[in-house]
């Protein structure tokens, strides 16, 4: 008997957990450390420097209603190929900034990139190729920033070893040259590719005269069932405890990561030390 070939959704799920992990090692999890050699090149303030992650917030706050129109329009792979360039570009523009407004403009560029790149694409896509096994295959999606705890340390040793501005133009080459040839694999739902969510057969299901791909969309209607409307999610409780669950954390973990290398070598702890410790985060985050 012939071994049946992997589902495709569960190589969407790959690929979104592999971009994932990539982008959030720099704007997510390694801003840290930007921060002493951007101080120690210009000479500006923590403030100033901390703005930046500031500015990243709310761009990427800002971006989401407009990703979420291009997914509507254009679909995921559109919506995430065009944030993979618009991510890399805004990584080699910070890499040759060269005043703080430039600064600032690179990272809120960058929080663009990385909305187009982050959970909408990837909620979106997941949700149509899986229905039964949908909360396995986000949680292995979600799984990828876990990667960070590899990529961190890399990132950071290129930085130690070549600058920082050669670690920015290093990391925007490995998004384009692991990350936008897999995202051009990711098709936008099983029924364009005869296929039902989470694999289903389409067996017993066909009505007479019916043609294949009419049943294959209806049938995959079938197994989704309603969705909700844009107004009944946010007349609905849960939707806006999730929100606000999801803000609370953002606000929690965020000046954590951005200043967790500085205040830790400033305390007189190693740069291996900081590493290590900023390499955990991502994993214990997954974990959660």
């Amino acid at each position: 008997m012939q071994r049946p070939k992997l589902f495709y959704g569960w190589w969407q799920v790959l690929i979104f957990a592999w971009i994932l992990g990539v982008g959030s090692t720099t704007i997510q999890f390694s801003v840290g450390f930007l921060v002493d050699p951007i101080i120690n090149e210009f000479g500006w303030s923590m403030l100033a420097v901390s703005t930046a992650f500031s500015l990243r917030s709310q761009s990427s706050a800002i971006a989401a209603p407009g990703v979420g129109y291009l997914i509507d329009r254009f679909g995921t792979r559109f919506t995430l190929c065009s944030g993979l360039i618009v991510f890399s570009l805004s990584l080699l523009w910070l890499a040759g900034v060269d005043n703080i407004w430039a600064f600032y403009g690179s990272f809120c560029l960058l929080s663009i990139g990385n909305s187009a790149i982050a959970g909408q694409s990837a909620g979106v896509n997941v949700a149509r190729w899986f229905v039964k096994q949908r909360g396995r295959a986000m949680l292995l999606v979600y799984m990828g920033p876990g990667l960070g705890s590899i990529t961190i340390a890399i990132y950071a040793a290129i930085m130690a070893e070549h600058g920082w501005r050669a670690g920015q133009v290093a990391w925007a080459l490995v998004v384009l040259l692991t990350c936008l040839p897999i995202a051009l694999l990711v098709r936008e739902s099983p029924e364009k590719m005869g296929l039902l969510p989470d694999g289903e057969s389409m067996e017993g299901h066909t009505a007479a005269g019916e043609g294949r791909d009419a049943a294959i969309r209806r049938r995959a209607n079938d197994l989704r069932g309603e969705s909700m409307t844009t107004r009944q999610a946010l007349t609905n409780g849960v939707f806006w405890r999730l929100a606000l669950a999801l803000t609370l954390s953002t606000m929690a973990a965020g000046p954590g990561l951005a200043l967790m290398v500085p205040a830790l070598t400033k305390a007189g702890g190693s740069r291996e030390m900081a590493i290590a410790a900023n390499s955990a985060f991502p994993l214990v985050l997954s974990g959660l």
